[in-house]
C-alpha cells in the first residue's frame, strides 16, 4: 500500500464532496469565522434577499450567494485563508453613487474590481466588521437598484 504525506482537500475546494455550510465553515479560522458569520448575517439581513449554497466553479468554489429574483447580487466565499465577498456592480449602479462618500476599503475594492460586459465585480477581503456592514450597506443599494430596474 503507498503511502501519501499529502493533506486532505478542504472542504471549500471539494467538488465532489457536496459538504453543508457549517462543514466548509469550519475549515476557517476562528478570527476568519467571526468576521465570516458577522459578513453572513448583515447580508441576510438585506430586505428581498435569499441566501444560497452551492458549487460555484473557480474561483469561487462552495459559496454563498445572496440572490434577488433568482439573480445573484453578492457572494461570500469561505476561501480558508482568504474569506472574501464578491459583488458584481453594474455599471448603471456606480454612475448613480456618490463614489466620494464611501468608505476608502469600498472605494478601493470598486476601482480594482475586474469590469466585465458592464459590470464591475468588486472584490473585498473580509478583514474587519466594519467592512462587511459597508459591504452590507452597499448591497442595500445593488438591491434597490435591481428592484427598479424590473
Amino acid at each position: 500500500m503507498v503511502s501519501s504525506n499529502t493533506p486532505p482537500i478542504p472542504a471549500w475546494m471539494n467538488k465532489f464532496a457536496r459538504p453543508g455550510p457549517e462543514r466548509v465553515l469550519d475549515d476557517l479560522s476562528s478570527d476568519h469565522r467571526v468576521l465570516f458569520d458577522r459578513a453572513r448575517g448583515l447580508l441576510r439581513d438585506v430586505g428581498g434577499v435569499r441566501e444560497t449554497f452551492d458549487w460555484r466553479g473557480i474561483p469561487m468554489r462552495w459559496s454563498f450567494a445572496y440572490e434577488q429574483t433568482g439573480m445573484p447580487i453578492a457572494y461570500l466565499v469561505p476561501e480558508p485563508d482568504r474569506p472574501h465577498t464578491t459583488l458584481p456592480l453594474p455599471m448603471a449602479l456606480l454612475e448613480s453613487l456618490d463614489i466620494r462618500k464611501l468608505s476608502r476599503p469600498i472605494r478601493e475594492g470598486i476601482l480594482h474590481g475586474k469590469q466585465v460586459s458592464g459590470t464591475v465585480w468588486a472584490e473585498w477581503d473580509l478583514a474587519s466588521a466594519n467592512l462587511a456592514s459597508d459591504v452590507a450597506a452597499l448591497l442595500s443599494c445593488r438591491r434597490t437598484q435591481v428592484a427598479s430596474s424590473r
